[in-house]
């Protein structure tokens, strides 16, 4: 379900096509890579890398093989490496 207010709306008002076309990903300063590990979800992730749990569709437009959060929440993404966008790997935490 896409909210009228979604940023995703324009992108999924499209009754002849069912499948949605590809996010548009935007250009990004600083990306650092994290490797997957069983059990993780994409708000978990954003928690750590942005202290903002509600930040993890960041990390989901950065990595447009990732369909959806949902899809993440499955495990089949555990071992994997995703791009982790707008992070200064000099600022991460240690």
């Amino acid at each position: 379900m896409i909210f009228k207010t979604s940023r995703y709306q324009k992108l999924c008002d499209n009754s002849e096509n069912k499948r949605l076309p590809q996010r548009p990903i935007e250009t990004l300063d600083g990306l650092l890579e994290h490797t997957v590990t069983g059990g993780q979800r994409l708000d978990q992730i954003a928690a750590y890398y942005y202290n903002d749990p509600s930040a993890w569709w960041r990390i989901l437009d950065a990595n447009p093989d990732i369909r959806s959060a949902a899809d993440f929440c499955m495990g089949g993404y555990a071992g994997q490496t995703i791009v982790i966008p707008g992070i200064d790997p000099n600022k991460i935490k240690g």
